[in-house]
């Protein structure tokens, strides 16, 4: 007999809102997102992006696996990497992550403690028939504020999302990365 999959559980209950918060890795927002404007949020997205392009230095372009292995998730086979902060302002703790059983779309972030996820994240490539793009979809099981940061490897390109004063919201976008390998 197969154990339950607490994973998908959970998944099942985290409700994905769509909140405008993306930015690219350059700091400009994203098409349709809102600019970030409070200075403990852009604190937090340049401190996760400088996390992004440290593992990308140290890996280098072309070894895309070897920054998969710095990020905390590591998803698509290679190519999308995932890192993660969570908590208060001035004092953010980086996450960890474990993909999901039986899929490689999507995993966890957790904290404090691994027995306790705090983010799903899932990258999906069903958009790229509909719209062309890959959708990313955030959420949270936290009340805690977040910032989440997803590199297409193939591309080089970095978008990062933030919850802002709404942490218990979750982030979807259904034009993250143009559907390219």
């Amino acid at each position: 007999m197969k154990p339950p999959n607490n994973a998908a559980a959970l998944a099942a209950l985290v409700a994905l809102l769509a909140l405008p918060g993306a930015a690219t890795a350059a700091g400009e927002s994203a098409p349709g997102a809102s600019d970030p404007s409070d200075r403990a949020t852009t604190e937090s997205i340049d401190a996760l992006l400088a996390r992004v392009e440290s593992a990308s230095a140290e890996g280098g372009a072309e070894q895309n696996l070897e920054i998969c292995r710095r990020a905390d998730l590591c998803l698509h086979d290679g190519l999308f990497a995932v890192w993660g902060q969570l908590g208060p302002e001035n004092n953010f703790v980086n996450t960890e992550g474990v993909t999901l059983p039986e899929t490689n779309q999507g995993g966890l972030l957790y904290a404090w403690s691994n027995d306790n996820p705090e983010i799903l994240v899932k990258v999906l490539e069903g958009g790229c028939d509909f719209n062309g793009h890959w959708w990313v979809f955030i959420g949270t099981a936290t009340d805690q504020p977040f910032s989440v940061a997803v590199k297409h490897l193939p591309t080089d390109s970095t978008k990062a999302w933030f919850s802002g004063d709404i942490p218990l919201r979750g982030e979807r976008d259904i034009e993250a990365f143009p559907c390219e390998r």
